[in-house]
């Protein structure tokens, strides 16, 4: 409870510090390239109007703010649907987020709009901005599984898309070869760029630290930051909630009396075997929204049940990270921790502190044409994957030197315990060899946005000479 409620404090209070401070983007400390110098800013709007998808569209957003754009991002902005994407983003970006419905109003005031995901849920509103018809406005559409592209409800997307001359990205190298054979068979001549859905994360060590102190901290924290008597808080909409929260914190009982969540719904620090422990890179995850037609969570369990390497190691944890529910054997209960709607924070330093990242997936289409939000968050994380060759054949981007290579034959829990006695010069190597893919990812992306504001740029230049001709 105390720390759904530290989550919606906390997200609120990203907009207020970020208006009251006037602060909308601060240089990005990262190895990428420096923006784009030269023409004035490009106006960019990414829209996201489902409650998911959050590290799509911040990945899109930092490409674009590498590459000199002026970005704003509509999205979802509830707490439980943001899950606080933008606390671990603030050494690079500090503008609020705007919710969704913001975007149609000004929508003419940006040259390039974004959509994270498409075409779900987006192409009725993409009909009303191009009714709009609003000068030399660029469409990118962002492909997260081609199947969504035919069917009936979305249809008329594809053809919103020959009509606007729109660009596309996808996820994954295989979406992005299953997206345009799409669009060939519909006739639009436009090619499916890859963009990976990578971005800087602020470091793990800071979000560890600000957990190990405690949520009585980062509550006083905040509450000290909160004005309520300030013209910026009296003009926030979210000002009610806001004093609900920091009312209901107050409430609860003192620091010590119960013990912290580790997440919004269940999982305490005194069932998690990592609870206090600073010892880097120990267990393995599974990512990903607790659905057994996503992840094969029964054949998981299964082996390393019948494995005693794994069963009855007292170093062995897998964390279950996810939405949802899933059940666990008994005889695993203390083997596996199911890490439920973790915050941004807490998710990324979870998944940081593994060993390894398991796919775990329960149907190829992860192979032949979805783009899993597993490899992706792997790459973020620099937590290399247990991988076999129909996923190095896939994902493209991934070399065997920066995952764990499966052996013919060789089940998930066998590779699982050959990584557990590796030695750390073995497993550092695994790390710098992925840490390697994602430069030469931010790379790529960066090229891919780069094109995108060209056209952009372009547009515009013809548009201003022949207001001026005329």
């Amino acid at each position: 409870m105390k720390l759904t409620l530290l989550l919606l404090v906390s997200v609120i209070l990203q907009g207020y510090s970020a208006a009251a401070d006037r602060l909308h983007s601060r240089s990005i400390r990262s190895a990428e390239p420096q923006p784009a110098a030269g023409a004035d800013p490009m106006r960019v709007a990414i829209l996201n109007r489902v409650g998911y998808h959050n590290e799509v569209y911040t990945a899109l957003l930092q490409a674009f703010s590498l590459q000199g754009a002026d970005v704003t991002v509509f999205s979802d902005t509830n707490p439980v649907a943001a899950l606080g994407i933008e606390s671990v983003i603030r050494s690079w970006y500090t503008k609020p987020f705007r919710h969704y419905e913001e975007l149609l109003p000004v929508v003419c005031d940006y040259s390039v709009l974004v959509f994270a995901t498409w075409p779900e849920v987006h192409v009725p509103f993409a009909e009303q901005v191009v009714a709009r018809n609003c000068a030399g406005q660029q469409f990118l559409f962002t492909v997260h599984n081609p199947e969504e592209l035919e069917t009936p409800a979305n249809l008329a997307g594809l053809t919103l898309a020959a009509k606007v001359n729109a660009q596309f990205v996808a996820l994954a190298p295989h979406t992005t070869a299953a997206t345009a054979a799409v669009l060939q068979r519909h006739n639009i001549n436009q090619p499916t760029a890859l963009f990976v859905p990578i971005f800087n994360v602020d470091s793990a060590q800071s979000s560890a630290q600000e957990s190990a102190q405690g949520s009585d901290t980062v509550g006083a924290a905040v509450a000290a930051d909160w004005d309520p008597t300030s013209a910026v808080a009296a003009a926030d909409p979210r000002r009610n909630l806001m004093e609900q929260a920091l009312t209901a914190l107050a409430a609860l009982p003192a620091k010590g009396s119960q013990p912290r969540s580790r997440s919004l719904l269940q999982a305490t620090d005194a069932s998690n075997p990592r609870a206090g422990s600073a010892a880097p890179r120990k267990g393995f995850a599974v990512q990903g929204l607790f659905q057994s037609h996503r992840r094969n969570y029964a054949q998981t369990f299964e082996e390393i049940a019948e494995s005693p390497e794994l069963a009855g190691n007292p170093d062995f944890v897998l964390h279950v990270i996810g939405q949802g529910n899933v059940d666990v054997p008994a005889s695993l209960e203390h083997r596996i921790i199911i890490d439920t709607a973790l915050p941004y924070k807490e998710y990324y330093a979870s998944i940081r502190g593994c060993l390894a990242v398991l796919p775990a997936f329960a149907s190829n289409m992860y192979y032949t044409k979805k783009a899993s939000s597993s490899v992706a968050a792997a790459v973020v994380c620099k937590t290399p994957l247990i991988a076999d060759e129909q996923l190095l054949k896939s994902y493209t981007y991934l070399t065997e030197a920066s995952v764990y290579l499966k052996t013919p034959g060789e089940t998930d829990a066998a590779c699982m315990a050959r990584v557990m006695k590796m030695s750390p010069e073995d497993i550092a190597s695994r790390q710098a060899a992925l840490d390697a893919v994602t430069q030469a990812i931010y790379a790529d992306n960066a090229k891919v946005v780069a094109d995108v504001l060209q056209r952009a740029h372009h547009v515009h230049a013809v548009l201003n000479q022949a207001h001026h001709l005329h």
